[in-house]
């Protein structure tokens, strides 16, 4: 570079288009992936084996995010589908209710028609929670005066089961 040009140059400028982010929302790849929402965490069913955030040791409150993080980057369909290597079940499984032998009780605020599924963590661990039927995906719903649309990809988190009470085995 000349010595004239360098003399012109804004050097906060250069530095904002060189952390400029390269990508805008509609080609990064956003909307396949996976989405948690903890609305519906219960907390009353203690006595089955569930746990509360705040009973969760440090150790396994960072593990559950770390994992929550790492089912973010693909979608709910990659994990359904997606073969643990050790001849298991995937580390996602739906299930159309809850499973008769589970120690869960259907909590009044959870809507009936919802597909229970659980996320297989690490040792006996698991997270439970569910997905809107297929039926409503993409289908859109008014609320507050603005449109949203209902997405299969999000999964609403309804127990943590450190102890594996949802369908034990």
């Amino acid at each position: 570079m000349t010595k004239n040009k360098q003399k012109y140059q804004n050097s906060r400028t250069l530095q904002y288009i060189n952390d400029y982010p390269e990508t805008i929302v509609e080609t990064a790849g956003i909307a396949p992936l996976l989405k948690f929402n903890l609305k519906f965490l219960e907390v009353n069913q203690k006595d089955a084996g569930f746990c509360a955030l705040e009973d969760l040791t440090d150790s396994d409150r960072e593990m559950l995010l770390d994992k929550m993080k790492w089912f973010s980057t693909e979608s709910r369909f990659t994990w359904e589908t997606k073969p643990t290597g050790r001849g298991e079940r995937p580390l996602l499984v739906v299930y159309d209710n809850i499973p008769g032998k589970s120690k869960a009780k259907h909590p009044k605020n959870v809507p009936s028609d919802v597909s229970w599924a659980r996320f297989r963590l690490e040792g006996r661990f698991r997270l439970v929670g569910f997905f809107i039927p297929d039926s409503l995906d993409k289908c859109p719903y008014k609320a507050n005066g603005r449109e949203y649309y209902y997405d299969r990809n999000t999964f609403y988190v309804v127990f943590l089961d450190p102890n594996h009470n949802f369908y034990p085995v």
